[in-house]
């Protein structure tokens, strides 16, 4: 699960505004977010994030514009799913049984998180959220504990916060801009790179991190390309993609999706391993070909849709399959 909460609590301090964490802390049942999501609320009533679908987002900004004006931090308790609830609650219907913690972050510690983040390691928090003069009080654990959301002890929070996956979009064609749109929206961290200065520019590409105007397969040292990252060749042209997905194997990515027809994918996988017989197992681990998930997708949109539809369910270990049709 992708959550940016603290890249987006920096970022709104950094534009002078004076702001809150509110974080899922418990979720017993249904629930629209999971343990360890968390929404920015800034002071002028701006929200970053979600953690409800709506129905809880009123309250809980009413509570963290008070924790922001000074009150002490606050564990708010919300059941969708009881009697009370649909006649005087939100009326939500969920069936869930939620808690969450309206609390500031202090600058030295953010500072610490974001600094961590950049730099590619995870980060361990635990948060003390036991009613009383400790609640909100954060504080950084050893590095290593895998769980998120599990701690020893009942009255505190454990949360492991990530560094973004960095997708790479290879190709600045009109599919990879709302791909690059999709992808930063879902948690992503963005670089797009292309042979063509007109292509890949900024004002093109207005979320992504990076554009770079280069070949793919000769990536800058400047711009890092963490092991686990992911890339998408959109580039249109055969022997292009031929020299990019070569190079990509060879790097230490997680995850490689090709777009094109399924036999043009075939003709380029089979000319690649023809003389590259060494990337077989490469291929078989990384390859994704042809990239998206089955939607029935037609123009630039839906394809960067069903795209990024398969890379938020690779990341999350799902197959990607409709949840009507999964028990």
């Amino acid at each position: 699960m992708a959550d940016n909460a603290f890249l987006d609590l920096d970022r709104v301090r950094r534009s002078g505004r004076r702001a809150v964490l509110a974080t899922v802390v418990r979720a017993d049942g249904p629930s629209y977010r999971r343990p360890g999501a968390s929404a920015v609320i800034a002071e002028d009533g701006d929200v970053v994030g979600a953690i409800s679908a709506g129905c809880l987002d009123a309250d809980i900004r009413e509570n963290a514009l008070q924790v922001i004006a000074g009150a002490a931090p606050r564990l708010l308790h919300y059941n969708t799913g009881s009697a009370e609830d649909l006649l005087y609650g939100t009326g939500s219907g969920c069936g869930g049984n939620i808690q969450i913690l309206v609390a500031p972050v202090e600058d030295d510690l953010l500072a610490h998180i974001i600094t961590r983040i950049a730099g590619g390691e995870p980060v361990t928090l635990e948060t003390i959220i036991d009613p009383g003069p400790d609640l909100g009080r954060r504080r950084l654990t050893a590095p290593g504990v895998a769980d998120r959301t599990a701690s020893a002890d009942p009255a505190t929070f454990r949360q492991r916060i990530t560094p973004p996956i960095t997708l790479l979009i290879c190709g600045a064609g009109d599919d990879a801009r709302p791909l690059a749109q999709l992808a930063s929206a879902a948690g992503f961290r963005v670089v797009v790179c292309d042979h063509r200065p007109a292509w890949a520019s900024p004002e093109r590409f207005p979320t992504a991190d990076h554009t770079l105007i280069c070949e793919c397969s000769s990536l800058p040292t400047q711009i890092p390309l963490p092991a686990g990252s992911y890339a998408v060749l959109l580039t249109h042209q055969f022997e292009r993609d031929l020299s990019h997905l070569e190079a990509l194997l060879e790097r230490d990515l997680a995850y490689i999706g090709l777009l094109g027809a399924r036999d043009r994918s075939a003709r380029l996988i089979s000319q690649l391993l023809t003389a590259r017989p060494d990337l077989y197992q490469a291929v078989r681990d990384k390859l994704h070909a042809p990239v998206g998930l089955d939607l029935g997708a037609d123009g630039p949109f839906e394809i960067a849709l069903s795209i990024a539809a398969e890379l938020v369910a690779h990341r999350a270990g799902r197959p990607g399959a409709a949840l009507s049709e999964v028990r």
